[in-house]
This record gives C-alpha cells, structure tokens and sequence, in this order.
C-alpha cells in the first residue's frame, strides 16, 4: 500500500480497549486529544508479506502496531531482501517528523495496525511533551533491541545461532511436560533473520532434531526434547545477556514465535522432516 493512499477501514471504535492506548505513545495523551486522534486515526489489517511502507517515501501516517509481526527489510545489488529487524505490538512505523522511510517495512505474519495520519501525530506530539516523550523511548527501545540482536548472533557459527534462537526464549520444562514452540516467520524471514540462507536453516534444525535436542513435528512447530543440552549447544551459559533482554521487556527470538506453552507429551509421538 502506498501510503500516500487512502486506507479502507474502519474508524477506532474501540480505542479505549486498543493495544496501542496501552503500549504505545496514546497511553500519554490527554483525554480529549486522544479522542481527536482517534476521530481520525483507522485500523488496517495486512496479509503476511503484503507491503506497509515502501523505502524511501515520506509517510502521510504514523502506524502502530496492534497485532501481528512487522518486518524491516533492505535488498542488496542482487536482489535478495535481507530482514533487519522484527517489530512487535507498540512498535511505530514512520517518522511523524516527515523524513522518508529509509527501508521497507512489511507484514511478517499478518498484522494489525493502528493508523494516523502524519501531521496529527505530529501536532499532538508538539502539544503534549509527554507523549513526545513516549514516542522517544519508543525509538530508543527499537534501535535497543536491534542492538541485542546483533550481539546474540555474534561469535556464534550458524548452527549455534538456530539453537541460541531456539533455547533463550524457552523457560525449563519439568519431566512431565514437554514446550512447544511454534514458529510465525516463513522459513525465508526465518533464516535472513538469523543470517543463514533456507537450506543451511532447515539442515541445521535437522542436525539439532538428530542429536536428540529438538524433535520436529511440523514444519512450523517444534518441541525441545532436551533443554539443557540446547544452552551448551547454544554457548548459553552466560544468562547476562538474556536478562538484559527481559529487563528490557524483549526476549530473543519472541517475535519469531508464541510464548511457550507447556502441552503433555504424546506417546510415541513424530513429526514429518521441516519444509525448506
């Protein structure tokens, strides 16, 4: 969608209930300016994959993400689109100071967003240093999380970095149980955001399912036979860094899949090889 266009939505009905009143710069504002901006802001669902924001357009909205993943994405000289980063609810897109998106932004799985209009952002931000404010840390929490990313892959060859993927966002399960996680990327974004190409990604979750340390029930889900074994694998044994990241209300590897559910185990259980 060019957003330039109009969007084909409904208006925020339901904005005392929005996820982006509580998570987002909204939460700041005064009643009657929220209630402004809703009269003009709408709702927009995207299919996965489908384009947010083109690079290198100065938005006409700001959006919010209420649902769903939303991708940052580049493409090289020969081109390959590279993920840069995943944002999640409460994340913004666009700059309500009118400079142009720098890269492409678009549905990772299909999303929800909140949208308004770029000078009414802007006027509310100019009036209310609070919610400026908001918008701010904001900013400063995406370039953060963008910045952990990068040092969990580092030092870490492209086996490791499935596993780290997989064993940090994971809490211990007991014996009776097992954890599932299902996956939300497709298996493309998947492997661009852990820097690896499709088929090393699908041979590493293999070489982790023959070990012994995951087992492979369908292509988008997986469950950890063996957790423990995952961390060494993973060089995990330094929990600093993970605790950062929930200090920091962000987990590695939360927006590529649910929260961990713990579901009894299936006797004798198995799942089809994963999909390339």
């Amino acid at each position: 969608m060019c957003p330039s266009q109009p969007v084909d939505t409904h208006e925020n009905s339901a904005c005392p209930d929005c996820p982006a009143a509580r998570s987002g710069p909204c939460q700041w504002l005064e009643s009657d300016l929220r209630d402004s901006m809703a009269a003009v802001s709408s709702y927009r669902f995207f299919n996965q994959g489908e384009a947010i924001l083109p690079g290198g357009q100065v938005p006409a909205w700001v959006g919010t993400v209420l649902s769903g993943l939303v991708k940052i994405t580049t493409i090289d000289e020969q081109g390959n689109e590279h993920v840069l980063q995943l944002l999640h609810p409460g994340a913004m897109i666009g700059d309500p100071f009118g400079s142009a998106a720098p890269f492409s932004y678009d549905a990772a799985t299909d999303a929800r967003l909140c949208l308004t209009p770029r000078n009414a952002m802007k006027e509310a931000f100019d009036r209310n240093r609070d919610a400026y404010a908001a918008h701010l840390r904001i900013a400063m929490r995406q370039q953060l999380e963008q910045h952990f990313a990068q040092l969990a892959l580092r030092g870490r060859n492209s086996l490791q970095r499935v596993a780290y993927w997989i064993s940090t966002q994971t809490p211990d399960s007991g014996s009776d149980r097992v954890l599932s996680v299902r996956i939300l990327l497709s298996r493309r974004d998947l492997a661009s955001l852990l820097e690896m190409t499709v088929e090393t990604l699908s041979r590493n979750l293999h070489q982790l399912a023959d070990r012994g340390l995951i087992r492979i029930v369908t292509p988008h889900r997986l469950e950890i036979v063996d957790a423990a074994r995952l961390r060494l694998l993973a060089r995990d044994q330094d929990a600093r860094l993970k605790n950062t990241l929930l200090r920091h209300g962000w987990e590695w590897g939360a927006r590529a899949v649910n929260l961990p559910r713990y579901i009894p185990r299936l006797a004798g259980r198995t799942g089809p090889p994963i999909g390339t």
